[in-house]
């Protein structure tokens, strides 16, 4: 994946939450711009609120990711069916 790719999916993640999946089967989910920044070689992603990595920030090198996931957003719990 390009950084310029998952720097538009971060952008996006306010929207619609992604899931990066990585090669020792770890995944991280990214659920706001806020809590991620993609550098040339890797994504850093801040723990916050709603989620936590079990440490303050994970860093994932682009090489070891082996996917990332778009995720549908939850539907509000006051929504009408």
């Amino acid at each position: 994946m390009k950084q310029s790719d998952l720097r538009e999916l971060i952008h996006d993640s306010a929207h619609r939450p992604l899931r990066i999946c990585m090669d020792d089967g770890k995944t991280h989910t990214v659920s706001h711009p806020d809590f991620a920044l993609a550098g040339p070689n890797s994504v850093m992603l801040a723990s916050g609120c709603g989620h936590s990595f079990g440490a303050s920030y994970v860093i994932c090198g682009f090489d070891h990711i082996s996917r990332v996931e778009v995720q549908d957003k939850p539907k509000s719990k006051s929504a009408k069916p």
